[in-house]
């Protein structure tokens, strides 16, 4: 038989601390499936007692964790997906991608200036990711500032010509009415 949720809870705050990443990514993955709304602060005197390193792999997996749940939840249950990104966000802060999945999640419920804001805020982490600078040109687009979209679009492709940004600005061009 299984835990009651509260139970498996406190059962895992302490494997957190596991030296093995194997079994921290794995802890931090149930955490975030019981979804506990107090996890931030129950977590926290596991991160204030810990040693710079140990805090940073614990915020790591689970900012991780809540990130792989929101991009899970993408195609099920939007409102958990916005729940559960900027969970990623307040445990792993300075990750870039949490950032990045937070603003797809906000473009797909149709909130352009969110996502653009969140894009801008990765940017400021990783100014080079080319995947974010499209999605930023795809989110002013959409927000009706297409000349602004343009730019980005080329600086996607002059990042990563690989990546797929043609087609990112052949959709820009068309929002410009220009074929």
């Amino acid at each position: 038989a299984s835990l009651p949720a509260a139970e498996a809870v406190e059962a895992l705050l302490p494997v957190l601390r596991d030296r093995s990443p194997v079994v921290r990514e794995a802890a931090a993955l149930s955490l975030a499936r019981h979804d506990p709304p107090d996890l931030f602060e129950r977590v926290r005197p596991l991160l204030d007692g810990a040693p710079d390193e140990t805090r940073r792999e614990i915020q790591a997996a689970l900012g991780q964790a809540f990130a792989q749940l929101a991009l899970n939840d993408l195609a099920q249950d939007l409102e958990r997906a916005l729940r559960r990104a900027p969970q990623a966000i307040e445990f792993d802060p300075a990750t870039a991608t949490h950032l990045s999945l937070r603003a797809i999640v906000h473009l797909y419920v149709g909130n352009f200036e969110n996502c653009i804001a969140d894009c801008e805020a990765s940017l400021r982490l990783e100014p080079q990711r080319a995947s974010t600078i499209s999605l930023m040109a795809f989110a002013l687009t959409r927000a009706g500032k297409a000349d602004q979209a343009l730019a980005h679009a080329n600086r996607a492709i002059e990042i990563d010509p690989d990546y797929l940004n043609f087609s990112q600005r052949g959709f820009v061009l068309l929002a410009l009415g220009k074929t």
